[in-house]
Parts: structure tokens; C-alpha cells; sequence
């Protein structure tokens, strides 16, 4: 039987597994005609050829935002409108973007999305990054299936100066632990213009004082990102983020990956600041470093991280993938080479999960770029064969039916027929 693969345009989301009752006889299929999922990434026959932070762009989010009891599914676009579908529950999807938005969804290149509810009324508001523009857009849930757009309304503001948006992916965690979920956007602001500070923003949701109204926290807070030194000096370049309590000491800290050597780990005091443990922790090691996945993968309750980057196959400023696994004590120890992850070609998103149900967490990630070879890219799939306290993984996408020679940026796993996997 087969675990059934949606790629759309470079989204790479991986999403129902059949059992055959054999690990070795589980596979991929591309269901994204039947199940009504299919789109351009950007607007064909486009005038303008796309900026390279275009080009890098890739997005999804999927969350029940009509109460329903089904997963629906949110897709970014560049240079044509953002994309909704709502599950119909029967393995297809209904395109609801004109009567879920209307007028509030516009034609703004966007590229991160996420879903949460932001203000605590039961329902799923939805944020999107944005690139060019003055602002990112809010877009909070009506509860009857519709949406209107509240970002500037709501304190989703960067006022800095600066031209444009340059955000490239969004996350949410309550860092402050007041029952309220927090937002941080991350700021990929390209390697030809000079930024006079970064645009990645650390957003504190006010609250019982304002519930789903945001205030920009990111200095007093502790987790600006230094702009890029070197060859990239004065240029904003990070591109994903997580909230995680890495030292388990009750609060979320806050993980952000970036090109040039500006990825960051900032550790959460517990009174509303961070501090940068970058360095002291052993995970600044990367060159240009692009997705995050974080998990535990061998199973000692610590949460693992996973970061990707561009192969040494390729010769780009090389560093390859990497695997971390967390100590306890605030280190990390580089697993990268004995766990066999280095190697994933220009690596963009990943995500674990246990796609065979084996008990330990395997590895999925996107990979591509229009340079060279990697124009051509297959998606890297990185089965975990080892014991579930020492994991090893070996890259078996051919083999599962992923080799698909298409670019990948974003990717995510959901169980959107729920069947349980």
C-alpha cells in the first residue's frame, strides 16, 4: 500500500500512509489531482521574472479553521493570491479562498503561514509573512468560515525605516507563559541590499489586556538578529524559527536558522527576556543554515534539533546538514556524521515523524534551487533504521517513490483523511 504524497508547485506535503503490513512495502503516490489540490505557485506568464527571495519562497499551513473535525489547508504564493482549501472529508478539497476572504485576501507576494488562536475564542486565526510589502498580514477567523485581514488594527507593524517586508517564515509559542500565544517572523532580506537593522520580529500577544493585540518586544526581549558580517555584511538573513523548551526547564526558547553564519538559540529567563547561548550551546556551526526540524529522536525526553543547508556535493559554501542532540546541561552534541544526515542537496524545510510507525521519528526534506545541478532536485527522505536510543538514518526517497526530479521549499506532514497516520 502507499503513504500518498501532495507536491504542488514545489510544497512537498507528505500526508496519508496505507499500511501492507511490511515497512519495506510502504511508498508514496502523488494524489494532489484527485484530491483537488493544485495551483502555480506564482501567476503564469508572469511579465517579471521573480526576485531570488521569491525564488526561495515556499509556504503551508494546515489547521480545522471551520470546526469541523477535518485538517484544511492553507499555500502561500509569490505573485498571485494565497490559496485555502477546506477539507471536504471525503479525500478531496474545495478552493474557498473568494468566499472564506473576499477582498482581504490580496495578491501580495507571501511566503511563511501558521495558524493559531490568537485570541482565544476557539477558533483559528491565520498569520502569513510577507515580501515587499508594508506589513504582514493577520487574518482573524470570524467563526462562521470567513476572515478579515487586522494585522496593521492588531500591532503587526515594522516600522523601521526600511522599504519592505522581507519575512520568510512564522511561528507561534506562548514564551511568556500567560496563556496567550506569542508570534516571532523571521527576515530574509536578500544578499544585494544593505539593511540598516533586521526585520525579524518577536511579537508579545498583550493578553487578558488585549487579547490577540501585539506589541513588537524584539529588543527589550533580548532576540534581535545581528545582521550578517563578512561578505554579507549588513544583510538580514534568517530564514526559520521554533519555539522549544530545549532545557526543559518549563519555558519555551526560541531557535532561529540563518544564512552566514547568524543562526541563533536564545534561551528564555523565565521574565520575559533571552539570552543568546548560540555559541556556548555547540550549534553554531553552520554556514547558511535554511530548515528546522526539532524532535526527540532518541528518545531520552530532550528535544532534538535538526538543521539543513546546502550539501558539500554542490560546492556552495558547503556545510551540509546537521544533527544536533540535546545533553540536558544546555549543549548539544553534533550527531550529523554518525546519525548519516549530512548530506540532503540544497536542503529548505524538514519536519520528523514516524511515517512507519516503528516508534522513532524519520526525517523528511524539501530540496532544490535554480542553480546547477539543483535545479533538478528530488525530495530527501531519511528513514530512521537505528535502535530507538541510537538512530541512524539512511535516505531512501527513490525508494518510497519521492524521486521525483521537482524543486521543494516548504513542507509539512498532516493526516487529512484521518485514518491515523
Amino acid at each position: 500500500m502507499a503513504r500518498k504524497l501532495r507536491r504542488a508547485a514545489g510544497l512537498l506535503l507528505a500526508t496519508q500512509l496505507s499500511f501492507s503490513g511490511k515497512a519495506c512495502g510502504q511508498t508514496f503516490i502523488d494524489v494532489a489531482a484527485e484530491a483537488g489540490v493544485f495551483h502555480d505557485s506564482a501567476a503564469p506568464n508572469s511579465p517579471t521574472a521573480p526576485t531570488f527571495a521569491q525564488v526561495q519562497a515556499g509556504g503551508a499551513a494546515v489547521a480545522d479553521y471551520d470546526g469541523d473535525g477535518w485538517v484544511d489547508l492553507f499555500v502561500t504564493r509569490t505573485s498571485a493570491r494565497d490559496v485555502l482549501y477546506r477539507n471536504l472529508g471525503d479525500g478531496t478539497f474545495l478552493d474557498v479562498t473568494d468566499s472564506a476572504f473576499g477582498a482581504a485576501m490580496s495578491d501580495v507576494a507571501s511566503t511563511g503561514a501558521a495558524w493559531a488562536d490568537i485570541d482565544n475564542d476557539g477558533d483559528r486565526d491565520l498569520v502569513v509573512a510577507t515580501l515587499g510589502d508594508q506589513r504582514h498580514r493577520l487574518y482573524v477567523n470570524d467563526g462562521a468560515g470567513g476572515f478579515t485581514e487586522q494585522g496593521l488594527a492588531r500591532g503587526l507593524i515594522i516600522d523601521d525605516g526600511q522599504a519592505a517586508t522581507t519575512g520568510t517564515s512564522v511561528s507561534w509559542g506562548d514564551y511568556d507563559r500567560d496563556g496567550y500565544l506569542d508570534l516571532y517572523v523571521a527576515s530574509w532580506g536578500g544578499f544585494t541590499a544593505t539593511a540598516t537593522s533586521s526585520q525579524a520580529r518577536l511579537f508579545r500577544n498583550r493578553g487578558a489586556a488585549g487579547p490577540g493585540q501585539f506589541v513588537d518586544v524584539t529588543a527589550s526581549a533580548g532576540v534581535a538578529m545581528d545582521l550578517s558580517s563578512g561578505f554579507h555584511a549588513g544583510q538580514d538573513l534568517s530564514f526559520t524559527s521554533k519555539f522549544a523548551d530545549f532545557d526543559r526547564d518549563g519555558w519555551p526558547d526560541l531557535a532561529v536558522l540563518s544564512d552566514a553564519k547568524t543562526s541563533r538559540l536564545f534561551w528564555n529567563r523565565g521574565d520575559g527576556t533571552f539570552d543568546d547561548g548560540t555559541v556556548a550551546a555547540g550549534v553554531a556551526t553552520g554556514t547558511n543554515d535554511m530548515g528546522l526540524a526539532v524532535g526527540d529522536v532518541n528518545g531520552d525526553g530532550l528535544v532534538d534539533w535538526f538543521a539543513t543547508s546546502i550539501g558539500f556535493e554542490l560546492n556552495r559554501h558547503p556545510s551540509g546538514n546537521r544533527l544536533f542532540l540535546n545533553q540536558g546541561d544546555r549543549t548539544f552534541l553534533d550527531a550529523t556524521d554518525a546519525t548519516g544526515v549530512r548530506e540532503g542537496g540544497w536542503g529548505w524545510a524538514a519536519d520528523f515523524f514516524d511515517f512507519d510507525n516503528d516508534g522513532d521519528l524519520d526525517l523528511a526534506q524539501a530540496n532544490g534551487m535554480t542553480i546547477g545541478t539543483s535545479s533538478q532536485a528530488d525530495a530527501v527522505f531519511f528513514r530512521n533504521d537505528g535502535d530507538p536510543k541510537r538512530p541512524h538514518f539512511v535516505e531512501v526517497a527513490a525508494e518510497l517513490g519521492l524521486a521525483a526530479q521537482e524543486q521543494g521549499r516548504g513542507l509539512l506532514t498532516f493526516d487529512y483523511d484521518r485514518d491515523g497516520d
